[in-house]
């Protein structure tokens, strides 16, 4: 809704909507209140209406609020709730000078609100307001133990998955309990994955790649050809392939159903540390130790843009969920690419040793984690950092966004698993 509403149409909305009516609107300071007073005007008491564009304003402060972040968002505040910010902020807006024993009340609440509903509010291009989320820490999952490679939502953002050592576990997100533990007996799983349908997981480890029943805890499939480490695997969008990576600087595409090889794409010239498919599942981006990033045709196998600018290792290439451009991150800077041109569009987080980095589902913020532990939130539109996430101890080894935005899952070689909302 646009912040261009008259007064009748905010009388009407709050009516309609919540049953407040124009003289509750009008009178939404408590009967008496007179005018507060600081200073050497400290005692003075003489009545007087609370100004009438100090509420309209609020007024539609709290429709916009109420409209694009509680309705989106599933906030709920109720009749009271609103009853009460718009009290208490006509009353502020009605002191001159001076403070006032209720101020303290005032702001305790108001901290209170913001704490429980985390959100930055930015200009646009077209001066509209635009939420921004922001995070702190949920729960620790796992407080130590041996290095995490690597963590992952389940598509309906109820479990994570992750891996160390030597096994796969399965923890539910609202409870923090352990599910599943599934081990591999040959070396370090790098990484896991869940199925678009939340039924199988794909892992990577040593050479090999294996397909697990969730539930069983059965190996579907072992996938073998790769001559090097697998540094990644993950499904395709409608879960009918496989597509991996490997120091053995080749990309792979498996069928899920057999078992079998279907492609091998070649054109790094050195390892590859990730590879992920486009949400459309037409393409794929590559990040390898040859410091550049790949993007590929997946029916043709044909490499259409080789992503060249950063000066070192790129540990990490993730699309954005509209497949319009890319996120490369390396030691060097974090990097922002348009898919279709294959041109560099922004770069940030220079010498930060940035490990991994995605886009949240709306593309509006890229959250990213640090060798020195830290995470940071990047928005895309602004150009600015918006928020640093501390915790952990160790290098951060995967960052992810829940599948509606509000959660970030993260790992660390400290051997922690925290979650952020």
């Amino acid at each position: 809704m646009p912040l261009t509403l008259s007064n009748f149409e905010l009388t009407f909305y709050f009516n309609s909507k919540f049953g407040i009516d124009e003289y509750e609107i009008c009178h939404c300071v408590e009967p008496g209140t007179r005018r507060l007073c600081g200073g050497m005007n400290a005692n003075d008491s003489k009545p007087q209406q609370t100004e009438e564009f100090l509420v309209t304003s609020f007024l539609k402060m709290i429709v916009y609020m109420y409209i694009n972040v509680n309705a989106n968002l599933n906030l709920n505040m109720n009749v009271e709730e609103i009853k009460k910010i718009l009290r208490y902020w006509t009353r502020l807006n009605a002191i001159d000078l001076g403070w006032i024993d209720e101020f303290d009340e005032i702001i305790a609440r108001y901290v209170e609100y913001f704490n429980q509903h985390p959100y930055v509010f930015n200009n646009n291009d077209n001066n509209k307001m635009e939420q921004t989320r922001l995070f702190r820490l949920l729960k620790t999952i796992v407080e130590s133990g041996p290095s995490i490679n690597s963590v992952r939502f389940s598509p309906n953002g109820k479990a994570i998955v992750a891996t160390d050592d030597k096994k796969i576990r399965i923890w539910n997100v609202e409870s923090g309990k352990e599910m599943y533990a599934f081990e591999e007996y040959i070396g370090p799983v790098y990484d896991a994955q869940f199925s678009p349908d939340g039924t199988m997981i794909v892992s990577s480890s040593c050479t090999t790649i294996r397909l697990w029943d969730v539930t069983s805890g059965f190996v579907l499939h072992l996938l073998e050809g790769h001559s090097n480490i697998v540094t990644r695997a993950q499904f395709s969008p409608d879960a009918k392939f496989i597509v991996s990576s490997s120091w053995d600087s080749t990309i792979r595409l498996w069928d899920v159903q057999s078992g079998l090889e279907l492609k091998r794409l070649e054109g790094h010239s050195n390892y590859i540390i990730d590879v992920q498919m486009s949400f459309n599942g037409l393409f794929l981006v590559s990040a390898s130790v040859d410091a550049t990033v790949g993007i590929w045709n997946v029916q043709s196998g044909e490499r259409i843009h080789s992503l060249v600018g950063h000066s070192n290792t790129v540990v990490g290439a993730q699309f954005s969920t509209d497949g319009q451009f890319v996120v490369s991150c390396s030691s060097d800077c974090v990097r922002i690419w348009d898919a279709t041109s294959g041109k560099e569009i922004q770069r940030f987080g220079e010498q930060t040793e940035a490990i991994n980095a995605t886009f949240s589902p709306d593309n509006q913020t890229i959250v990213y984690g640090r060798t020195d532990g830290g995470i940071h939130l990047w928005d895309v539109k602004t150009e600015k950092e918006i928020q640093k996430l501390t915790g952990h101890s160790g290098l951060v080894s995967e960052v992810a966004f829940s599948p509606n935005g509000y959660t970030i899952v993260s790992s660390s070689f400290d051997g922690s698993i925290k979650l952020w909302r």
